[in-house]
């Protein structure tokens, strides 16, 4: 797995899921009516579950990290995953180079503790 795969890892370890609950079933009345050939509901997709003992190998490695690396990477992977790296600096208060910088430099301090090629 490669660092950023474990830092994904690491934040859906450290978070969960975070959405609405997924219903399975229609929201009309009919939800309670079966069929004559009994429940037609597909099975459920297994969830994908996160490896919680690398996650929480590499949250103790972040948590070492200085606390400006340390908040560069939870703004990246956790609080705002989805976005660019323009968007979590401008959250941060912080310019997008700097950003950058810190988030290279977090990198590769964590992947020379967790033993991973940069």
């Amino acid at each position: 797995m490669s660092l950023r795969d474990r830092l994904i890892n690491w934040a859906f370890g450290m978070q969960g899921y975070t959405g609405p609950e997924i219903p399975n079933t229609c929201a009309s009345a009919e939800r309670h009516y079966l069929p004559e050939a009994g429940d037609v509901w597909d099975d459920d997709e297994p969830a994908i579950q996160p490896d919680m003992v690398d996650a929480q190998l590499v949250e103790k490695e972040v948590c070492q990290l200085r606390e400006e690396l340390r908040m560069v990477v939870k703004a990246k992977y956790i609080s705002y995953p989805y976005e660019n790296d323009y968007y979590c600096s401008h959250r941060v208060r912080m310019s997008p180079k700097k950003f950058k910088e810190r988030l290279d430099e977090a990198h590769r301090r964590l992947a020379k503790r967790l033993g991973e090629p940069e």
